[in-house]
Parts: C-alpha cells; structure tokens; sequence
C-alpha cells in the first residue's frame, strides 16, 4: 500500500527479475490482483511472470489510485507474463493488466495517474486483458504510453484505454481475440479527448485478429480544433472471426465531433467473417466531416461487407 514513503521522480522502486521464465509468482485470488500496487507512485514491475487462477475480478497486475489525487504515477509495468483465466462463451469477467480508481482493482473507475508505460508484456485470458481508466480532465493522465505489447485469448476488449484528456501513443501491439466467443473490441479506444495543441494521439502499427466486432474502435478521440489530428496508421487489421453472432462487424470505425478531423493513413484491414450487413466494413467514419482516409487497402473476401462506408460526407 501506498504512498511510499520518499518515492518520486529520482527515487523509485523496482520489483525485477532476472528472467520472467523462472521469476514465477503463483496466486489464485478470486477477486483480486495477484500483484497488488494500491496507491502508490513511482513503481516499475520487469521481467516477472504473474499468474492468476482466481475466478470472479480477478486480475494479474492491479493498479488502483484515485480521481481525487494522481496515485499510481509512473507506475510502469514492461516485459512480464501476465496469465489470468480464460474466459468462455460472452463472459467479459477478469482482467490482465488493470489501472483504476476502484478499490481492490475489482472494476473500473477514473485515476489520475501520469506517465504510465506498459511495454513488452505479454497478456493472457480476461475479459479485459489491457485496461486504463482515465480521469476524463486535461490536467491528469499526461504521457501515458502502451507499446510493444502482445495479447492473446482475450475475451471481450483486448486493450481497454478510455477518458484520458491528453494525448496518448498506442503502438506495436498484437492483439488476438476470441471472436469465436465473443470478442468484441481489439483496441477500444473511446473518449480519450485530447486538446494538445499539435500534439496527437496515436494509434500506430498494431495488429489485431479474429475480432468478433470490431478492430479498432476509435470515438471523441479530440476536443477542439487545435488538437493535434488522431493518426490512426500503419496497423494491420484481420477480421477473420469464425464466430456466427460475432463474425467481425467492423475492421476500424471512427467517430469524432464534426470538426475535429482524424487521420486514417496506410492501415490494412481484411474482413473475412460472414457479416451479413452492407453497412458492416473495413472502415466505417462516422458523424466527422473531416475524417482523412488515404493510402489503406480494405479487403473483402467473404460476407456482406462494404469496404469503406461514409455515414458522412
């Protein structure tokens, strides 16, 4: 429990093994994080495999702070094994790597922290396998960074990055779904409301498979017109569910305020479920007028799908 008494920028704490194949921490706590860091700042977590069998809201790693404070800065999680159970049919319980404001880490609510990094892990089961819950306030929740990281046999949303009102860089992770379950999100990335003046928020060189809904979710990403324009570039996008009722509805849909523009540059998405409707697509913009669409390829090889659907032009 935190705070830690002298932790800071120039002083932090570092939880690290020499080898996260044989650094091997084994828990089956239901409802709660098997790695536990509540409160507290200025902590990094390396090299270690965290393994969780508890049922219920159990996660692997556990970063609870609050929205009244900005516990949890700095608190970075890189090159661990994170493996909590898998889930089945539409269950979205568990999480992976989790940072709230909830007590215990047993759901999600808003935290303030700063300067997070989560970096070359590799995440395993959930419901939620990857989740930050931000503060929905521009004065928190600055520099966070998730790169680099690998997801796999997630259940509902494989990264889960909400309400941070700065921008964020979201690069070089592989995600694979259980579209065959259920599936939903790949990368769900809704509210985070940057108003940095030309600085963007950037989804970039992802790769996200067997999604059962969508790819990319990317919604009210800006919040004025001096933002720096969302990138969403260079990801890879492969609808391939074989799931019936969640077969992949869309590979990457957009929304945004009217006049705030977004960027969709040199993404390639291939929807190959058996969608039945022509509205569902490789991307689909909705609501902005100003959503720029250039150099991607949108492939249909199966199912009703439209490649790129317009709600407005």
């Amino acid at each position: 429990n935190g705070p830690i008494i002298g932790a800071n920028d120039s002083n932090t704490v570092t939880f690290q093994g020499n080898d996260k194949n044989t650094r091997i921490i084994n828990a089956s706590v239901a409802g709660a994080p098997a790695f536990f860091i509540n409160l507290a700042s200025y902590v990094t977590v390396r090299n270690l495999t965290i393994n969780n069998t508890g049922t219920g809201n159990s996660s692997g790693i556990g970063v609870v702070g609050t929205n009244t404070a900005s516990q949890g800065t700095k608190v970075n999680v890189i090159n661990c094994n994170v493996n909590v159970p898998i889930q089945t049919g539409t269950s979205l319980t568990g999480y992976g790597i989790v940072y709230t404001g909830t007590a215990g880490a047993t759901g999600l609510t808003a935290m303030r922290a700063d300067s997070v990094l989560i970096d070359s892990n590799t995440v395993t089961g959930a419901g939620y396998s990857i989740v930050f819950f931000g503060a929905s306030n521009s004065l928190y929740n600055r520099g966070n960074i998730f790169t680099n990281n690998t997801v796999n046999n997630s259940n509902y949303a494989g990264m889960y990055l909400l309400n941070q009102y700065n921008p964020v860089i979201v690069d070089n992770n592989t995600i694979n779904m259980q579209g065959q379950n259920y599936g939903v999100y790949g990368l769900w990335f809704p509210n985070n409301q940057n108003g940095v003046a030309g600085v963007s928020s950037r989804l970039t060189r992802n790769r996200i498979n067997n999604f059962g809904g969508y790819g990319i979710w990317c919604s009210a990403s800006t919040s004025s017109v001096s933002a720096g324009t969302t990138l969403i570039a260079n990801n890879t996008v492969n609808g391939n569910s074989t799931g019936i009722s969640y077969p992949g509805y869309y590979g990457i849909y957009v929304t945004n305020t009217s006049t705030y523009p977004t960027n969709v540059f040199n993404n390639t998405v291939v929807m190959s479920g058996a969608g039945t409707s022509t509205t569902y697509s490789c991307l689909y913009s909705a609501t902005s007028t100003l959503t720029n669409v250039r150099n991607n390829i949108f492939v249909v090889t199966n199912g009703s799908y439209t490649p790129a659907y317009f709600a407005t032009n």
